[in-house]
């Protein structure tokens, strides 16, 4: 005689149960992570503040604009102006005025110091802000340096770094 075929059925399902809590548990897991990579985290208009989340590796990117146009920021303190790739400035339109020698962590190269009409991150802006346009390396991403920084007020916690305008 064989075993019993409701045993053998709800065995199945309580396999295919649980094959669905599992892969609902991937999925909403996989949601969290792209979403917490994904940058801003929240604004607060009334307050001109902006909350970034880290990614990965600790590092705080999201999307602005600069003179009106869509970009990618990333903020690094270890670089003394907003530093702009070549070929991204070349697309914003920017003008390259002044060669100056810079130190970079790959060495001493030389850029050109420009103005950028606008930058907005989130609620903040800020007008006729300084910036460097450095020798193009390929990347697409701005560097938010200290010169900006330095007119703001930032909070860093639980890796997240929140931003106000002063």
């Amino acid at each position: 005689m064989t075993g019993n075929p409701f045993s053998t059925f709800a065995k199945s399902m309580f396999l295919i149960t649980w094959l669905i809590v599992f892969a609902l548990m991937l999925f909403l897991f996989n949601r969290w992570e792209t979403k917490k990579e994904s940058g801003i985290v929240h604004t607060s208009l009334s307050h001109k503040q902006l909350v970034i989340a880290g990614d990965k590796r600790g590092h705080y990117q999201f999307e602005g604009k600069v003179n009106g146009r869509e970009v990618t920021f990333i903020i690094d303190t270890g670089a003394s102006a907003v530093a702009i790739p070549a070929q991204l400035a070349l697309s914003l339109g920017l003008t390259k005025y002044y060669p100056v020698s810079l130190k970079t962590a790959n060495g001493e190269v030389t850029g050109h110091l420009t103005r950028l009409k606008s930058l907005e991150m989130g609620p903040i802006q800020l007008k006729n802000v300084g910036a460097v346009i450095m020798p193009g390396d390929g990347s697409d991403k701005v560097l938010i340096g200290m010169n900006v920084l330095s007119e703001l007020e930032m909070i860093q916690a639980n890796n997240q770094l929140t931003i106000k305008q002063k």
